[in-house]
């Protein structure tokens, strides 16, 4: 029993330590673009563009077992010109 809980605990911890060990990347959008010679509307995956200074921690907690704090920033798609607001944790 001993030896199971110690395995399982370092499980946890190896698990915990990987998942807050990757990198933050900024998420792929699928949306439609427009061809301008035949009109037709495709589907297009773009990587959303960061706009700078726009990061904010928006709240004062910061969970105790994962240290991750809420943050939000303001993104910009490139294919249809937009801005919106992405919610993380980090």
């Amino acid at each position: 029993m001993r030896q199971q809980l110690i395995a399982l605990l370092l499980l946890a911890t190896v698990t915990v330590e990987t998942t807050a060990a990757w990198p933050a990347r900024y998420p792929f959008v699928r949306t439609a673009a427009l061809e301008s010679r035949t009109g037709n509307v495709h589907t297009a995956v773009t990587r959303v563009q960061p706009v700078v200074g726009s990061l904010q921690r928006t709240s004062r907690f910061r969970n105790p077992f994962t240290h991750q704090a809420k943050y939000t920033m303001t993104t910009y798609n490139p294919l249809v010109g937009s801005f919106q607001q992405v919610k993380f944790r980090r």
